[in-house]
């Protein structure tokens, strides 16, 4: 949140020091600075592990192996038997 705050800031600062390049480089450097705000605010969510469910887990057809499907314009899951 800092960054893009201070990014509005520093274009609204350069812009009226130096125009149009002035609001370039305001809005860089004020993005940067707030980029860096923002990592050493919530450095602590940068360590957080997530794991989720596994691909071993999945089951995509609960059909034999062996069944085939009937191909139908009108069905799109193979029904059950």
């Amino acid at each position: 949140m800092a960054a893009l705050v201070l990014s509005i800031a520093g274009a609204a600062a350069g812009s009226s020091v130096l125009g149009p390049v002035g609001a370039i480089v305001g809005r860089l450097v004020g993005a940067v600075a707030g980029n860096v705000i923002d990592q050493a605010l919530f450095v602590a969510r940068r360590n957080l592990s997530l794991e989720g469910p596994r691909l071993s887990d999945l089951t995509v057809w609960p059909r034999p192996k062996a069944q085939p499907c009937r191909a139908s314009m009108a069905a799109h899951v193979c029904p059950a038997k």
